[in-house]
């Protein structure tokens, strides 16, 4: 019997250790990904704030459209948020690339925003930038961060959403509003996924570079 119980407890001190090495071994692992997805983070930051100081783009022109739900967005109201002397920081998917008569022209559209309020962007830009554009690997989340000189805006189309069910048992409807914006890239960066939290905060750099 001594033999076994002499198996039995060598046995389980190698599962104990083989365990505590792969739990050591994953959450080192853990780290090393958390420390690099935060540095590369901190570099599209940077390289976000530097196009921003370089075009001196105004980056929180969405912020009037923050916070409490509208019940209506007017055209007026964008129009003085974007159109101006200064081009805009802005977070888009890219939908489509084409030539125009003078270049190409991208067709964007935002992904998160502040609802319910949906812009979509043809802008103009020449083969260098469309080329930019393009040859960034296709998938579900082409995002960019594009600063833009817009010209004109206006809304286009108005949704109603069906009813939906509140906590309480009462029901609800909203409203989106659809605006179409024509201009101008100047610039992009691609942020894939992480555009989704950049457009959130509205701006990817620690302070708002006015």
């Amino acid at each position: 019997m001594r033999p076994a119980r002499q198996l039995l407890a060598v046995a389980l001190v190698i599962v104990t250790c083989t365990a505590a090495y792969l739990y050591w071994n994953h959450k080192r692992t853990e780290e090393r990904e958390q420390r690099a997805s935060a540095a590369e983070e901190a570099q599209l930051k940077t390289a976000i704030a530097q196009m921003i100081s370089r075009w001196n783009a105004i980056p929180d022109w969405a912020d009037a459209f923050r916070g409490r739900l509208r019940s209506e967005v007017y055209s007026a109201e964008l129009q003085r948020a974007v159109l101006g002397p200064r081009p805009i920081l802005l977070y888009a998917e890219l939908n489509d690339v084409k030539r125009a008569d003078t270049g190409f022209e991208a067709e964007m559209s935002t992904v998160v925003t502040q609802w319910p309020l949906h812009v979509h962007y043809h802008l103009f830009c020449d083969e260098a930038l469309a080329q930019r554009l393009i040859g960034y690997p296709q998938g579900a989340f082409r995002l960019f961060a594009v600063v833009a000189q817009i010209e004109r805006i206006e809304r286009i189309e108005k949704r109603t959403q069906p009813e939906r069910e509140q906590v309480n048992g009462g029901k609800y409807s909203f409203e989106e509003w659809d605006f179409l914006a024509e201009g101008r890239a100047e610039d992009v960066i691609f942020v894939g996924v992480r555009g989704l939290g950049f457009a959130r905060m509205n701006s990817a750099t620690p302070e708002a570079v006015r």
